[in-house]
């Protein structure tokens, strides 16, 4: 059950990944490729407490997420690492413009400790957080990531 759960939770990452890289394509013109990714946001929630807590074992839905978000971004950027360069978190946790970017986490989300400090959240509206990605967004990140 615990596999099952972690499953759900990279392929809802994948979507999330999906749609940055599409519109990063988007933004670069007719035939571009994407040479170089970077995970700049990740984020797992039990959306309005649906998994129930004995249907995985004896942990708790909120310990099993945090136990394992960090593996999941590290397991996420290997994968992606297979058909892109890819800028991993480690790299750029520190950048200060990339931690300005980020705002206050008040959605109930569970994120990756990278080096001992919490990727940042870029957004306050929860249904943002499931591959809703804004332009604006996108191209702000867009400035950070091609500085690194």
């Amino acid at each position: 059950m615990q596999r099952n759960a972690l499953r759900l939770a990279l392929a809802c990452m994948a979507v999330t990944v999906a749609g940055f890289g599409s519109s990063s394509t988007a933004l670069c013109g007719e035939g571009a490729s994407i040479k170089k990714v970077a995970i700049v946001s990740f984020s797992v929630s039990d959306v309005a407490g649906t998994v129930r807590a004995g249907s995985i074992g004896k942990t708790s839905v909120p310990e099993l997420i945090k136990g394992t978000v960090s593996g999941m971004l590290l397991d996420a950027e290997k994968k992606l690492g297979k058909k892109w360069a890819i800028a991993k978190v480690a790299g750029f946790i520190d950048n200060a413009a990339y931690r300005k970017a980020g705002v206050p986490k008040t959605l109930s989300v569970f994120v990756p400790k990278v080096n001992g400090r919490e990727m940042p959240v870029f957004t306050k509206v929860s249904k943002e957080t499931i591959g809703e990605w804004r332009a604006s967004f996108n191209s702000s990140m867009d400035k950070i990531v091609s500085s690194l």
